[in-house]
């Protein structure tokens, strides 16, 4: 411990700032490069067992790698080395400080990753490109087609793949690797372990760069299941919907509250021929006689302002002239978004009204005859 150095080099005094009046002695160092008991210690004792083996041997040491604290108190990874020839004995060392910084670096960003990778709310699979095989894939991918890591690792993608889909999958990978496309997404059908059909959402991209041969890519997975079964029974609730009110005999419609059409059934169609996408978002103003949508706004605000059903006569003028009549239900309702909206029903009593005319002047007539009668006419109860 009381060695002397016989030389330090310029770059010593660069890196650790001690100029060499300052470490007589290789005790001194120690003191000042591993001012910490315990840690300067184990150091003297390491080094210089290693030391003595070459020193025995003649021959160079393992690199040694510790933390020196310099004279500006930083602190700096060294390797140190140590060589012993016949005549001298020389110790080196290297500053490892930047690349144990990169390495701590990188092993937190991997270490993040991997966390990231594991505990993400979608499935993620590294896959080789030419086979399809999985080379890695997180716990959700597992989750979400059944299988274990494992088992996932020695089957390919196109085996899990639904028969339905595998031939757009494919076209999408070819184009992928004929570099016509940088990426891709797609709803597609796995087949799970136990038979069940999953749907995902798979976004595809390449782990190659554009001047390289194909060779990995990442496919990022989102079970869309559920979304697809509510997606089916509303598309199913929709149908039938359509069917129920297109076969009503009653027309049908819906307007906003400022009285703009945004729904017609089949019916009202067929028999006023007047089609949704030629009334879309007008007002009856814009349809029909001045007089007949006067009354339809009038009874619509009548229902919106009570916010009460009514039901009402209304008419409107056929083609040729003649007029129309409907018993009219409208009701007001709101959607989720709270928006206000007036509905209906008519049902056609033109023919109802003809009849109760005929039945009224016929009794005007009798009642005429009756009056003017120069004979004496009576009526008894029976």
């Amino acid at each position: 411990l009381d060695q002397k150095a016989t030389y330090i080099n310029p770059a010593f005094v660069r890196l650790f700032g001690y100029p060499p009046d300052e470490i007589p002695t290789v005790d001194q160092w120690y003191r000042l490069a591993y001012p910490e008991d315990t840690y300067r210690m184990q150091v003297m004792i390491e080094w210089q067992q290693r030391v003595n083996r070459a020193i025995q041997t003649k021959t160079s040491i393992m690199p040694m790698e510790v933390m020196v604290t310099c004279k500006d108190g930083t602190q700096k990874y060294v390797s140190w080395g140590y060589v012993a020839t016949e005549d001298q004995n020389y110790a080196f060392g290297q500053d490892l400080t930047e690349r144990k910084r990169a390495e701590e670096a990188l092993r937190k960003s991997e270490k993040e990753f991997r966390a990231l990778f594991e505990q993400a709310a979608v499935g993620v699979a590294r896959i080789e490109t030419s086979s399809g095989r999985f080379l890695t894939v997180n716990n959700r991918y597992c989750e979400i087609v059944g299988y274990s890591r494992e088992e996932l690792l020695s089957l390919t993608f196109q085996e899990l793949t639904h028969a339905h889909d595998l031939a757009a999958d494919l076209e999408s990978m070819s184009r992928l690797c004929r570099q016509e496309i940088r990426n891709f997404t797609m709803e597609k059908r796995y087949i799970h372990k136990n038979g069940a059909i999953i749907w995902v959402n798979l976004s595809v991209s390449p782990l190659w760069e554009p001047e390289e041969p194909p060779s990995f890519h990442v496919a990022v997975v989102e079970d869309i299941t559920e979304r697809k079964r509510v997606e089916e029974l509303l598309r199913t609730s929709e149908e039938r919907f359509r069917l129920f009110m297109d076969n009503n005999p009653a027309v049908a419609w819906m307007k906003d509250d400022q009285g703009r059409h945004v729904y017609l059934n089949k019916t009202f169609e067929t028999r006023l021929g007047i089609r949704l996408e030629d009334v879309t978002d007008k007002i009856d103003s814009e349809l029909w006689q001045i007089e007949v949508a006067e009354e339809f706004r009038r009874n619509d605000l009548a229902v919106l302002n009570t916010n009460r059903p009514i039901e009402v006569v209304e008419k409107t003028i056929n083609a040729d002239g003649s007029p129309c009549y409907w018993l009219s239900t409208k009701y007001p309702f709101v959607d989720a978004e709270g928006n206000r909206f007036v509905a209906g029903f008519g049902i056609d009593i033109t023919d109802r009204k003809k009849a109760e005319e005929t039945l009224r002047q016929r009794e005007e007539e009798f009642k005429a005859l009756v009056e003017n009668a120069p004979d004496v006419i009576s009526l008894f109860d029976r």
